[in-house]
């Protein structure tokens, strides 16, 4: 019987449809494996005591353990790994990582379906936490397709004379285009809201014709060759990554709350069951932005019998990145302001108009903060009229959100409530306007005193 470890591939060889060179399996499972394991375990025990730093940075400390793991695993079947034997490169994956979320991160702001509670308020402290959580995104998916394909090796008979048809490249890279573009510059504000599944599968439609035509690592390519075990290996890394993310997200302090305006209520764990399919198509969107940044560098490329890539796509992906840049200013500069909120950080009521600043401190003090308040003791669902009387006309205000409603209780409160049948629409503006004024929440964490003795609230947790 086969050794389920022994290779499937000769030393160095390097299958078309593979991301990495194959060497001699190695005797034993590698030390760094074993201390992955170790993490995930440990840290899911201090988890369930909530024990800190682990219980609010969770998410951050076990995906380091299962990258660990993963890279082990398949150091032991192939004897080649990328944290082994490509520091360098599994240093880029993971610079990349953190960069390409950061662009989804802006996305957010303007479709508002993804927010953080509980995160640290120190400014500092929290970005480099946000790096080091960001950077595990791209080297954890791909470790996953990874670690699949080598214990589950294609054995397809590939025949690449068979191409995907230009025409269909050239309505993928006009539809990805149009996908990450349009949802940033619609005004309406509920619209962008429901845009979100474009962004998701708009970097697959625009980069894969470039990635295929550069002669890099493409799925498109690699469809059209046979290889359809390889595309659904990465849709089902997208899957299997998923499902842990939710899975260790919902118990973590600091952790990520959804307002997916899709049938909010069907969830998996904190996920709606709509924006958890969007895990599929997102591994090979993770895929696609790794090659479109080594063509705009020159460097790195995952699969290539050559260090660089034609010159002539190096030029053009470096336009298009360009292109992404303007359309990224372009949309700050077009979009009213308090969707991506860049306000002076003095107390909210100064902030006003002036025929409307002491009613809104009225407004705040009488029924924002007594709402909250009461929500927080009593766990009363909010009603329309109580969501009118907090937010007049329907203005979510960033400078309306006391440091008292930052508390990780009151948020995991709303978040329940959200998944409940029809409160969604109820509690949704109050998590999107949450999640503006998060985003800088240090300034009223500053100015907490002030609001502490004005109002006369307990202290905050």
């Amino acid at each position: 019987m086969k050794n389920f470890f022994s290779s499937p591939h000769s030393p160095g060889a390097y299958p078309p449809d593979d991301l990495l060179e194959w060497g001699e399996p190695t005797p034993k499972i590698p030390w760094w494996s074993w201390l992955g394991l170790a993490v995930i375990l440990f840290s899911e025990i201090l988890l369930f005591l909530q024990i800190e730093p682990v219980y609010t940075h969770f998410t951050l400390i076990v995906w380091w353990g299962y990258i660990l793991l993963l890279d082990g695993l398949i150091k032991r079947r192939r004897g080649v790994s990328w944290l082994a034997d490509k520091p360098l490169f599994f240093i880029y994956l993971a610079v990349i990582s953190a960069f390409w979320w950061l662009v989804f991160e802006f996305y957010n702001c303007y479709l508002e379906n993804w927010l953080y509670i509980g995160v640290p308020s120190s400014i500092v402290y929290r970005y480099i936490c946000y790096f080091l959580a960001y950077a595990t995104i791209t080297p954890a998916i791909l470790l996953t397709y990874l670690f699949a394909f080598t214990y589950w090796p294609s054995h397809e008979s590939l025949d690449f004379n068979r191409r995907p048809k230009e025409m269909t490249c050239y309505l993928w890279l006009i539809f990805g285009i149009l996908s990450v573009s349009i949802p940033l510059l619609i005004p309406q504000r509920e619209i962008r809201h429901y845009l979100f599944g474009f962004v998701w599968i708009g970097y697959v439609f625009m980069l894969e014709p470039i990635s295929y035509w550069s002669g890099g690592y493409s799925l498109l390519r690699l469809w059209a060759a046979g290889a359809r075990r390889t595309v659904w290996l990465m849709f089902g890394s997208g899957a299997v990554c998923g499902l842990l993310w939710e899975f260790w997200n919902y118990w973590a302090g600091a952790k990520w709350l959804y307002t997916v305006p899709i049938l909010p209520s069907v969830r998996y764990f904190e996920m709606p069951i709509i924006g958890f399919l969007g895990f599929l198509p997102f591994a090979w969107e993770c895929l696609m932005l790794v090659m479109f940044s080594s063509l705009i560098l020159n460097r790195f490329p995952l699969r290539s019998n050559s260090d660089v890539f034609p010159r002539e796509f190096v030029l053009k992906s470096r336009c298009l990145f360009a292109g992404l840049t303007g359309l990224f200013i372009i949309t700050y500069y077009v979009q009213p302001k308090y969707y991506f909120p860049l306000i002076d950080f003095d107390p909210f009521w100064e902030k006003a108009p002036k025929p409307k600043q002491e009613e809104w401190a009225e407004s705040y003090k009488d029924n924002f903060l007594t709402f909250y308040i009461d929500l927080f003791q009593t766990g009363n669902q909010p009603s329309r009229r109580e969501l009118e009387n907090i937010f007049p006309n329907g203005t979510l205000l960033v400078y309306g959100w006391h440091p008292y409603v930052h508390s990780r209780e009151t948020m995991r409160r709303l978040a329940e409530q959200q998944k409940m049948p029809g409160q969604w629409k109820c509690v949704d503006p109050l998590l999107r306007g949450y999640a503006m004024a998060s985003r800088f929440n240090w300034a009223i964490y500053r100015n907490w005193p002030k609001y502490r003795d004005e109002f006369g609230l307990p202290t905050q947790e």
